[in-house]
């Protein structure tokens, strides 16, 4: 496979993340500098958030030994239930809390970190939910690619958001298979690629032909969990009907604060601000609540989008 484009491989920082200004000014044809202050010139300014909204080298080793730490607990998990330690009640709970919090928190680290950045466990992105994985290097592309193009044929997601609530349920349980066929029919598969769906295809075929009925129910309960989420955090977010765009989702109090316990007080702003955080995507997940009528952005807000420009 060619390397990705660097507009597909990196993320362009917004104006105000990679400097100290919150405010930009657009040049306007006529007008000077100073009169951008003015009355007339004040529709001219275009808000940013400030860099302290914006995911810093300290935030992105925190989401770095965080997901490593919540990763290593499923493992944990996982290979206390297989060796008879751990109550089946355990991992069928302890599951989808750590899976959310490790998915969530890899999220927020793909946008500041490539895949040469990460541990190369990270990298192995090893969930062992299937025997066809890609991992973080392919699906930070993928994640890239979806901001810039959301919700149109140009979104390697769209499978997912795309017609009625089943049928998009059905593709986000089958995610993973559907990503590993797109991606090798797209881009080929290469070395690195191979080397590391080998190592997740062995691990899966091994601990399901030692601990048949054990593997079994982690299986499934792994991948409800993330069947589930893959339909939150793409159809409920991004699709309305047949108009498709970023929505952000207003629950009742009581579905928020159990999803307060499932993935916690900041990372839950992912799913709930979810246009904010396409507008603003290097913006952390605590600043993204209101985030968008303080600093409004051109094709975001009401369910719009802006194709081609994330």
């Amino acid at each position: 496979m060619p390397p990705a484009p660097p507009s597909e491989s990196r993320e362009v920082l917004p104006a105000s993340c990679a400097g100290d200004l919150s405010l930009v000014a657009e040049p306007v044809a006529g007008l000077a500098p100073a009169s951008l202050l003015t009355v007339e010139g004040q529709s001219a300014v275009r808000r940013s958030p400030p860099k302290e909204f914006c995911s810093s080298d300290h935030d992105a080793r925190r989401y770095q030994w965080l997901s490593l730490g919540l990763l290593l607990a499923i493992y944990a998990l996982l290979a206390g239930w297989l060796a008879g330690w751990l109550p089946g009640w355990m991992l069928v709970t302890a599951v989808p809390v750590l899976y959310v919090r490790c998915a969530l928190t890899v999220h927020e680290l793909m946008h500041v970190r490539g895949a040469e950045e990460v541990f190369w466990i990270q990298r192995l992105m090893m969930i062992l939910d299937s025997p066809m994985c890609l991992g973080y290097r392919e699906y930070r592309d993928i994640h890239l690619r979806h901001h810039r193009h959301a919700g149109t044929e140009l979104d390697p997601e769209f499978f997912q958001i795309r017609g009625g609530h089943l049928r998009a349920f059905i593709h986000a349980l089958l995610a993973t298979e559907i990503a590993f066929f797109h991606w090798v029919r797209d881009r080929g598969l290469t070395a690195d690629l191979a080397r590391l769906a080998a190592v997740r295809a062995v691990m899966f075929v091994t601990l399901l032909a030692v601990f048949p009925k054990a593997f079994l129910i982690y299986l499934i309960t792994i991948r409800l969990v993330i069947g589930v989420s893959n339909f939150l955090f793409h159809h409920a977010t991004h699709a309305r009907g047949e108009n498709y765009g970023n929505y952000a989702l207003r629950p009742p109090k009581w579905v928020d604060k159990a999803f307060c316990l499932l993935a916690g007080t900041e990372l839950r702003h992912i799913l709930f601000e979810h246009d904010s955080h396409h507008a603003w995507q290097q913006v952390k997940a605590e600043r993204l609540p209101g985030l968008l009528a303080r600093f409004p952005k051109a094709g975001f807000g009401s369910g719009a989008f802006a194709p081609g420009k994330e």
